[in-house]
């Protein structure tokens, strides 16, 4: 849906329809652009692309939008029909094995806790949904210079190959916990060793102390000079703005960290960004904050859900199909939230 907005849009235009034209040029989609605003498209790289409705005459600029619609509606269905796709892209993403595998030190019930939705799904091909059949990995925007190599957005998928110092910030209820989750998990199945300290149940400033207890939660035998020693460990710190340490404390905290640790990770509210210039020890740590989920993203997540359980006997065009369907009402959805 081109307009000016979607064109002004850095995220749509930059990371969309980027990708969106790398699965076109394989030739493992249809893009379509669908004018419905005047707007300086054309010089786009969406202007090699044939675009409805007819003529590529703005919907806005129709008599009858009506009518605009119903041809974009006889358009798409025309190329639809005629389309071929010279891989089959759904099928390969629906069977690409998880990024996790297991790690035979984590305990049960840490390993409960890090597959647990928190949430209550139900899937009718699935007992019990985790967090690694349906993860979905969100992009990050680039705040400050830090790490930032020309780029503005960048795969939250990343933070697993970048070593050095992050902070990730979101609003409440984005994800900021089941990223950390996520990526304990995939840490693991790379054979590092990652911790996890909730920031809410820190009350002291000693990190020995912090880091034995969180090793006795989490692994069923590694003492914390083993810990100490690796040089695979990972530092995972969730909801660092509710810290329960006044600054003075804080700051010691990350002064031991950083000492400690060549590799952090770090989630906060937005909000945080207000106070980070209190917090020195933070001036090193690459800034950014998640992003809500776009349409590619939500397909990514539907298609997991779709052929969840039945990813080798599922037919292309049934997913395809069932993955339109169900994305049409996930829009719905996010259009009313």
């Amino acid at each position: 849906m081109v307009s000016s907005s979607f064109v002004g849009s850095d995220y749509c235009y930059d990371i969309e329809v980027s990708r969106a034209l790398d699965r076109y040029e394989n030739g493992d989609v249809i893009l379509v652009p669908i004018i419905v605003r005047q707007c300086d498209w054309n010089e786009s790289p969406l202007g090699q692309i044939q675009a409805l409705p007819k003529n590529a005459e703005p919907i806005s600029m129709w008599a009858d939008r009506d009518t605009g619609w119903f041809d974009v509606v006889k358009g798409l269905k025309a190329r639809i029909s005629s389309f071929q796709p010279l891989t089959t892209d759904l099928v390969v993403k629906a069977n690409v094995k998880s990024d996790v595998k297991s790690g035979s030190e984590v305990s049960t019930t840490h390993k409960q806790w890090l597959e647990d939705t928190e949430v209550v799904f139900t899937h009718r091909m699935v007992d019990r949904l985790k967090i690694s059949d349906i993860y979905t990995w969100p992009d990050l925007k680039f705040l400050t210079d830090v790490g930032r190599k020309g780029l503005d957005y960048v795969s939250s998928k990343n933070l697993l190959k970048n070593r050095g110092y992050h902070l990730v910030l979101g609003e409440e209820q984005q994800g900021k916990t089941a990223l950390l989750k996520y990526l304990f998990q995939c840490f693991i199945g790379e054979n590092s060793t990652p911790l996890y300290i909730d920031a809410k149940s820190i009350k002291k400033s000693d990190l020995e102390l912090l880091i034995t207890h969180a090793l006795n939660d989490q692994y069923e035998s590694v003492s914390h000079e083993e810990f100490i020693k690796n040089d695979n460990k990972v530092l995972l710190i969730d909801n660092f703005d509710q810290i329960g340490l006044n600054q003075k404390y804080q700051s010691k905290l990350l002064e031991q960290v950083n000492k400690v640790f060549d590799y952090v990770i770090l989630t906060a509210h937005e909000s945080y960004s207000l106070v980070l210039t209190e917090n020195q020890e933070l001036n090193d740590y690459e800034l950014s904050e998640i992003l809500g989920f776009g349409h590619l993203k939500r397909e990514e997540m539907v298609i997991k859900w779709i052929s969840l359980g039945v990813e080798e006997s599922i037919d292309e065009s049934e997913l395809y199909e069932s993955c339109s369907h169900l994305q049409s009402q996930l829009n719905t959805i996010f259009k009313k939230i």
